[in-house]
C-alpha cells in the first residue's frame, strides 16, 4: 500500500507530491505543508486559516508498550518506512525521549472480539435472485 501511495508522484498529471508525517503536523503544525502547497498551486490561504494549528498527539506519548514496539521494529519493512521519513529506533514525536516504557503482558489485554459474522445457511432457492414483479 505504501509503495503504491508513493508511486503517485510518478503519474503524468501529478506536478508535485507532498508527503507529510502525522508526527510533523503534531510537532511543528501545518505551516510547512501549507507553504509547500502554496508554492506549487499559487493558492493563498484566507486570513482565517490558522497555519500554526497542530495535530493532536496520539498513542504512546506518555507510555508505550515495549513488547509492541519491539515487534513492530522487528517486522516493519524499514526500506518502505524510510520513504516516509521514518528511521528504525527513532521516536517520531518531539520531546518524548523521556517517555516511560511499559511492558504489557498479552494475558493482561482484553480479549479481541471478532467482527466477522458468518452468514446464515441458505438453500440454493433462497439464494437465487427473486423473479421480477409483473406490472
Amino acid at each position: 500500500k505504501k509503495r503504491n501511495l508513493m508511486s503517485v508522484q510518478d503519474w503524468d498529471l501529478v506536478e508535485k507530491f507532498v508527503s507529510v508525517q502525522y508526527e510533523t503536523l503534531a510537532n511543528e503544525g501545518a505551516a510547512l505543508m501549507i507553504e509547500e502547497i502554496m508554492g506549487v498551486s499559487g493558492w493563498t490561504p484566507s486570513p482565517e486559516c490558522n497555519t500554526t494549528i497542530t495535530a493532536p498527539l496520539i498513542g504512546g506519548v506518555k507510555t508505550y508498550d515495549v513488547n509492541m514496539t519491539n515487534w513492530i521494529t522487528d517486522h516493519v519493512d524499514w526500506e518502505v518506512e524510510r520513504m516516509f521519513g521514518y528511521e528504525k529506533g527513532a521516536r517520531p514525536y518531539a520531546g518524548v525521549e523521556d517517555v516511560e516504557p511499559i511492558a504489557v503482558e498479552p494475558s493482561a489485554l482484553p480479549p479481541i472480539k471478532s467482527s466477522i459474522v458468518s452468514p446464515p445457511s441458505m438453500s440454493p432457492a433462497e439464494a437465487a435472485p427473486a423473479a421480477p414483479a409483473s406490472v
